[in-house]
């Protein structure tokens, strides 16, 4: 049996239950960019209406990514693109950390 897949609708309030589901597409959008396609999030086709559509679906790992972003976020005040780069792409964070101590 394969892994189980969530709908952004529903994964959304596994990240948290005041998370809006278009802040979460809004923060995919922002994963799939600043990691520069590095990490894509898996996509099924779906027939609505008559028309087969893309749709984007999380992973329990994917959740837990969110989750973690959303935690340096709110609770920590990181800058939501550092904290994403923190959790979706580790090498770049890394890389920009290194970065900016060699500045000081």
């Amino acid at each position: 049996m394969g892994e189980i897949l969530y709908r952004v609708s529903s994964a959304a309030g596994e990240i948290s239950p005041d998370f809006a589901v278009r802040r979460l597409y809004r923060w995919i959008n922002k994963v799939e960019y600043y990691t520069k396609g590095a990490y894509v999030f898996k996509r099924i086709q779906r027939e609505v209406l008559f028309v087969v559509r893309d749709q984007v679906v999380l992973t329990q790992g994917d959740i837990q990514r969110f989750r973690e972003v959303y935690r340096l976020y709110e609770e920590d005040k990181m800058e939501l693109r550092l904290a994403i780069l923190r959790c979706f792409s580790p090498e770049q964070y890394e890389k920009i950390q290194e970065k900016e101590r060699n500045l000081r």
